[in-house]
């Protein structure tokens, strides 16, 4: 016995990150991606339709001019809610730097299937990814390269992610949790979910058991984190990623390693190379070594000038965007 999943999505100019990110959750059983295209002009239109001819991903054009980030994402989640009911048991909320993974043996739809159906969404702590001190973007899997997260008792666990019933869904005020018409929330180890205070998305325990977790990879590398800089320049998400933004939970989301997404990587692998899209090179060495215990102490590794207070941040050119050729992706 296994449960339908779905995933809903908002994306602008993600084109660099949506083969690994989609593979990923189609190969752990996802039915059918709903992405809502916020205005790329990259190449994420162009691989949503590559995508399409293998997978369930369908891509809807989503802008709304005038209103800001958060309103148009909670439009898009509304949205996609009304349209899952009846064609999903449970449809996740998530962005394209965050994955849902299934505890070890398992696929999405084995992990959701233990949950009755007085369960009406289940709200996920995230797991915090750092930049595993890398300054420059590698051509390898997201998963791979980036293995240091935040203490699991860190406060930026207590923010969650909701996957849930559509027909139990009220209109989202958030995009973290939900409210619900019928059933009620719990974490994913079953206990029920106990939201914290000002924000309704901050949960006020962190739960890290349970057949489900959220590997959420907010920086990736500085250049990667630059290039986000500019995805939301002029909107009002600008101030908000500053460079105090990467300086501050760079340190706190390095702290420790974690290294249970490795398991996945031959699976997005097989998974690319089934619909003829090469994964990122050098998939295998793609997982950094420890780092060293002089390294653990300066706070980084060599080359990649992270400090308290102050940092040295290079000035990024190059676009990150894939090239999509008829052969496949080349990757910068």
């Amino acid at each position: 016995m296994t449960a339908s999943i779905s995933i809903c999505a908002m994306a602008r100019n993600e084109g660099r990150a949506l083969a690994e990110w989609a593979a990923c959750h189609f190969a752990l059983g996802v039915r059918e991606i709903r992405l809502y295209d916020n205005g790329s002009d990259d190449d994420t239109a162009e691989l949503a339709s590559r995508l399409s001819q293998h997978f369930r991903l369908v891509r809807v054009p989503w802008t709304q001019p005038g209103a800001g980030h958060d309103t148009v994402q909670r439009a898009a989640f509304d949205d996609a809610a009304a349209w899952y009911i009846g064609r999903a048991d449970f449809v996740a909320f998530i962005d394209l730097d965050e994955f849902l993974l299934p505890a070890e043996g398992m696929s999405l739809p084995e992990a959701l299937a233990g949950y009755d159906h007085s369960v009406g969404a289940i709200a996920v702590n995230q797991r915090c990814f750092g930049s595993s001190w890398h300054d420059k973007y590698q051509p390898a899997p997201v998963l791979g390269r980036f293995t240091r997260r935040a203490s699991l008792d860190s406060p930026e666990h207590c923010f969650v992610k909701s996957i849930a019933r559509p027909e139990c869904l009220l209109p989202f005020r958030t995009v973290h949790s939900v409210e619900l018409n019928t059933g009620h929330c719990v974490f994913p180890d079953g206990t029920p979910y106990e939201p914290g205070t000002p924000h309704p998305g901050k949960a006020r325990r962190i739960v890290t058991t349970g057949p489900l977790r959220l590997h959420h990879y907010l920086l990736k590398s500085l250049q990667e984190f630059r290039a986000k800089q500019r995805r939301f320049s002029g909107t009002d998400l600008a101030d908000r990623y500053d460079d105090s933004y990467f300086l501050n939970r760079d340190e706190i989301t390095n702290a420790e390693e974690d290294r249970f997404a490795l398991r996945f990587l031959p699976l997005i692998e097989a998974t690319l190379r089934d619909i003829c899209i090469p994964p990122p090179a050098d998939t295998v060495m793609a997982a950094p070594p420890p780092p060293t215990p002089a390294q653990e102490q300066a706070g980084g590794a060599a080359g990649v000038v992270i400090g308290r207070g102050t940092m040295v941040v290079p000035s990024i050119t190059q676009s990150l965007a894939p090239t999509v050729a008829g052969g496949g992706i080349t990757w910068p």
